[in-house]
């Protein structure tokens, strides 16, 4: 994979702009192309690539980014997660949005809840629990209720008896 250097932005954008915008470009292009990047298996292993538009030059996914309004704060997202990264395919989104979107890992546990299959964790923040304590608990047999509404004890220790 070869990292771009070049700096395709013009003047009139901030420094950190330019930056940002570039390394998102890049960022995209190294999940989806590069098969030692971190990531690979989850977007070019999946057969997940950039188009032809995008892929070669940065100045097309530059204008696009900034014509939809980009700005600090919001990240690229695909509509179709098994589509590619393209023009008809994208759009902005808050992070914390864009969390809600993610494709479940494969250690995910994945419940039952109002007739819909969702992964545990996601129910557990809702409830105010560490995700982790409520897996355990699911894990030791818990029923699901009880895992997400079952207030944590307090752990105190009193003082140490020599024996």
């Amino acid at each position: 994979m070869t990292i771009y250097t070049k700096n395709w932005i013009s003047r009139k954008q901030g420094k950190q702009r330019r930056i940002r915008l570039y390394a998102v470009w890049i960022g995209m292009k190294q999940r989806c192309r590069d098969p030692n990047f971190i990531y690979y298996d989850g977007y070019g292993g999946r057969g997940i690539d950039v188009c032809e538009e995008w892929k070669s030059d940065f100045e097309p996914f530059r204008e696009w980014m900034l014509a939809h309004g980009y700005r600090k704060g919001l990240t690229i997202e695909r509509i179709n997660n098994d589509g590619d990264y393209c023009p008809a395919n994208c759009t902005l989104i808050p992070p914390k949005e864009q969390l809600q979107n993610q494709r479940p890992r494969n250690d995910c546990i994945m419940v039952e809840w109002n007739g819909r299959k969702v992964p545990l964790y996601r129910l557990a923040k809702r409830a105010g629990l560490r995700p982790g304590l409520v897996g355990s608990r699911y894990r030791r047999g818990w029923p699901l209720v009880r895992c997400l509404t079952e207030p944590v004890r307090a752990i105190t220790r009193g003082p140490r008896k020599n024996v």
